[in-house]
């Protein structure tokens, strides 16, 4: 069957491993009111050959330009968890960026993951969220995006309160 997104919006995903982390935050948003741009964060403790670690990919798409916050690029990023909210605060040398991930518990429902070569509920997941966005520019001195997207995915899994921290990665 033949589908034209045209003019449309997409997320589209693949997990290319054979587990998902053992606990994870994901936010993913771009349906923004005033902006084109789409929002995908990702905070995990990540299975690992030798030994398991914790690590973030924080990607906006914001007027033709893509900024990234991770581990990798040594971007620092803190968590905080509320009762009906998450709020992830990152920054490197350049840009900072503000995700106020908002929802209701009552909208989750659970998702089937693989573990151990079976299909388990290992995640809780709403697409009914709201998310808040700010993206800077310190160098500049320019607010770069300022903005809301509706019908955000935001999805927990395993002990995801672990992985609130504020530290220097």
């Amino acid at each position: 069957e033949e589908i034209d997104f045209t003019g449309g919006k997409v997320y589209i995903e693949k997990n290319w491993g054979k587990a998902f982390p053992y606990s994870y935050i994901w936010v993913q948003g771009n349906s923004f009111e005033k902006e084109q741009a789409a929002l995908s964060c990702s905070i995990g403790h990540i299975p690992f050959p030798v030994k398991s670690f914790t690590g973030f990919l924080i990607g906006i798409h914001v007027k033709g330009e893509f900024y990234k916050f991770t581990t990798i690029n040594n971007s620092s990023l803190s968590v905080d968890c509320q009762e009906d909210r998450v709020i992830l605060e990152t920054h490197n040398k350049r840009y900072f960026l503000r995700v106020e991930a908002i929802y209701e518990g009552n909208t989750f429902i659970d998702l089937l993951a693989p573990r151990d070569d079976n299909m388990v509920p290992i995640a809780r997941e709403t697409l009914q969220g709201k998310i808040t966005v700010s993206l800077y520019d310190k160098k500049r001195d320019e607010l770069l995006l300022s903005g809301s997207s509706s019908a955000a995915g935001i999805e927990f899994s395993g002990d995801y309160k672990s992985l609130y921290f504020n530290k220097k990665q």
